[in-house]
């Protein structure tokens, strides 16, 4: 083939790519203007229905010309880069749909507390030190003050923020890893994957551990380039690299500790790493990198006088041991008794554990296969050694993994809850990184013309497949068994003037809990008023719709919204709520309807 023969055919792609790259920016357009034209007029139980179909079908598109466009063999670079801005659009658009819909706030549970220390804070009722992890809530201040915004939309637009820190420094640690453009494209559709988002422990909504997660891969990014960093004794003591890692270092410890405490664990391993083979492998690439015993010891001291005597670190040190070494399961059962229990509702629902896993886990299963692969190759010494920085940082995770994984065993063994899911996102960090470097590896593997073309439409197929099914999963929704997380203006509003016109010392009751997530939000989660607010357990439900008024030996109040209605009796069918007694709460002598609205209605039961 001449060489005017392959300028035409190489004008001719770069044609139809940026045919295809217009395309998809137009119907990512058309899928924004269709979801800001469809705000949310009232509880939605699951967002992705209420959303309208224009808004999927754009995005879609758009995700699916940049795979096309960005995975072609030969592509001009600013074609690529267009491909790589469509794509990480499209996907955080679906990640901010509460904020394009107007959602009034979004995420029940911790989330409401959250923003009640967000207000606490500005009006300087409490102060951050007060809070063992104040970042995300200080961030949100100097967001809403600087833009404007209320407080609710400011939290909500600060936890979508870590995500697209997540998914840049997942592809520049990818790009770091591999030293190549296609390398970083690989890296992106990975990041998109967002694998440690898991909707058990690891949430969308503002939850400090979650955003400490998706903020690990700046650190990782740092780490990777300040150990490159020349080691010649007469170069500057302090550079702007190591300043920028001991910041951003210090940072996650504000964040969340305990994540920082996984980031400790994995700067830990790295100097053993450094330690073992400078004794025994001076000539390897590892020895020529920059020693990490100043960041390591730096991190531990900010992380240890941070955290020292802080009564919830010291509640769980101590709750580790007794469940470890003095009693069985004293922090709530056996092992697993939490995901048995789970699964009897799964049952009860129609649903199955093994449905759960595959809507959940099965994209982090697939890439977890990928990144074990690589991680044998390097223990193994198979790895070729045409990218010696690659094999370097691979064994250095390698290492990690050890007491990573080993952390996972200790606090499952301990029963702490869910908590082995929030080690298990920080894991999956490492692994999105390895899995797709991984990918990288057998895209520019030596083989045949053929062989390539083909791998290159597996790794398309693979995320035309991963990437909508955890898009159905960014948000809790029925498909995954859980309830929205928007909070419509009426039911807040509902909370509070209730609260204002309460006779102080009634208490309050509820449907499954959540009251006092509101007086958190309402009052902040450390005022006195908090602290003495009277808020009873959720009303069993063997005695909802039955004998509730001979239940309650003295009077109560009982809030009921629509979500409350609809996720228990659409969602969860009746369960344990079951839509008689909601019914029954409107006509049953002594309870009385005291408050009500759009979305609220406030019982009095005597």
């Amino acid at each position: 083939m001449t060489h005017q023969t392959q300028s035409v055919e190489r004008a001719s792609q770069n044609r139809w790519q940026r045919l295809l790259l217009l395309v998809g920016f137009c119907a990512m357009a058309g899928a924004l203007v269709a979801a800001i034209r469809a705000p949310a007029t009232g509880f939605e139980l699951s967002i992705y229905r209420a959303t309208p179909a224009a808004f999927w079908v754009g995005t879609a598109l758009a995700v699916l010309a940049s795979l096309v466009v960005t995975l072609w063999p030969r592509v001009a670079r600013p074609v690529r880069e267009g491909g790589v801005l469509l794509a990480g659009t499209a996907v955080w658009s679906i990640l901010a749909l509460p904020l394009l819909r107007s959602y009034y706030f979004y995420g029940g549970g911790d989330a409401l507390s959250h923003l009640g220390f967000v207000e606490s804070f500005a009006s300087g009722a409490a102060s951050p030190f007060d809070l063992i992890h104040p970042g995300v809530h200080l961030t949100s201040i100097l967001v809403s003050r600087a833009g404007g915004l209320p407080f609710e939309r400011a939290l909500v637009f600060v936890a979508l923020l870590f995500p697209a820190v997540f998914i840049v420094f997942v592809v520049l640690c990818v790009r770091h890893l591999t030293g190549d453009d296609r390398g970083a494209v690989v890296g992106l559709f990975a990041a998109l994957l967002l694998l440690p988002l898991n909707n058990v422990a690891i949430h969308l909504p503002a939850h400090p551990s979650s955003q400490a997660v998706m903020f690990t891969p700046l650190v990782l990014y740092l780490l990777f380039r300040y150990l490159r960093q020349p080691t010649d004794p007469d170069t500057r003591r302090f550079t702007a690299l190591g300043v920028a890692l001991a910041l951003v270092s210090a940072a996650i410890v504000l964040v969340h500790p305990e994540q920082a405490l996984n980031v400790l664990m994995v700067f830990g391993s790295v100097v053993l790493t450094q330690v073992v083979v400078q004794r025994f492998r001076p000539e390897s690439r590892i020895a020529e990198h920059h020693s990490l015993y100043f960041q390591t010891g730096f991190l531990a001291v900010v992380f240890t006088l941070w955290s020292y005597g802080d009564e919830r670190v010291m509640s769980r040190i101590t709750g580790l041991y007794q469940s470890l070494f003095v009693s069985s399961g004293s922090a709530g059962g056996a092992p697993g008794a939490e995901v048995a229990a789970r699964s009897g509702s799964l049952a009860a629902l129609g649903g199955s554990l093994e449905e759960l896993f595959v809507k959940l886990f099965l994209p982090a299963l697939v890439f977890s296969v990928l990144a074990g692969e690589l991680l044998l190759l390097s223990v193994l010494g198979k790895l070729d050694e045409e990218l010696p920085e690659r094999n370097a940082y691979t064994k250095y995770l390698a290492v990690s993994f050890v007491p990573l994984t080993a952390a996972v065993g200790v606090i499952f063994l301990a029963n702490f809850g869910d908590h082995y899911f929030r080690l298990l996102g920080f894991l999956m960090t490492i692994v999105t990184i390895l899995g797709a470097v991984a990918l990288y590896h057998g895209l520019s593997a030596p083989i045949s013309h053929w062989q390539h073309q083909w791998f290159r439409v597996v790794v398309v197929v693979l995320f035309v497949f991963l990437l909508p099914l955890v898009a159905l999963s960014f948000h809790p929704s029925p498909w995954i068994y859980q309830g929205s997380g928007q909070i419509t203006e009426q039911q807040f509003q509902g909370y509070e003037t209730a609260f204002d016109h309460r006779q102080a010392e009634m208490a309050f009751t509820g449907v499954r809990g959540g009251t006092e997530r509101y007086v958190d939000a309402v009052y902040g989660p450390h005022s006195e008023t908090r602290a003495e607010f009277p808020v009873r357990d959720p009303v069993p439900t063997a005695v909802f719709g039955t004998n509730l008024t001979d239940y309650y030996e003295e009077s109560v109040y009982l809030p009921v919204t629509a979500a409350d209605e609809e996720r228990e009796t659409v969602l969860y069918r009746g369960f344990r709520y079951p839509g008689d007694g909601f019914h029954s709460l409107r006509w049953t002598p002594g309870i009385d309807r005291v408050q009500s609205g759009d979305g609220f209605t406030l019982y009095l039961v005597r």
